[in-house]
């Protein structure tokens, strides 16, 4: 039972769109939290609190350089948990549309 509740918070902590964002963002390294506002055009109060929400939940890492706090994914199977939801998505949205035209 603890397995699920911890797969469910996983599951709660990727639930946002502005999460998966700043996942795909990180999905090619380590990048520094002064860059998600501008890049992602979210305000930095937002990322704080969503890194804060990711990196509780294991799926980010954080660390200091000088003044600068740099983030990453902690295992890249969450990317590809991400990918694999999308392909999902995709075959399903393209499996009603099939649907509609028959």
């Amino acid at each position: 039972m603890e397995q699920l509740r911890m797969l469910a918070n996983l599951f709660s902590a990727l639930g946002h769109s502005k999460r998966l964002r700043i996942l795909e963002y990180l999905g090619d390294g380590e990048h520094c939290q002064c860059e998600l506002p501008t890049v992602l055009d979210i305000e930095q109060s937002s990322v704080s609190r969503h890194v804060k929400i990711l990196i509780q939940a294991g799926v980010f890492l954080s660390r200091k350089d000088g003044t600068k706090t740099m983030f990453r994914i902690s295992d890249p199977a969450f990317v590809d948990l991400v990918q694999d939801s999308r392909d999902i998505m995709r075959a399903r949205v393209r499996a009603r549309i099939e649907a509609l035209h028959l």
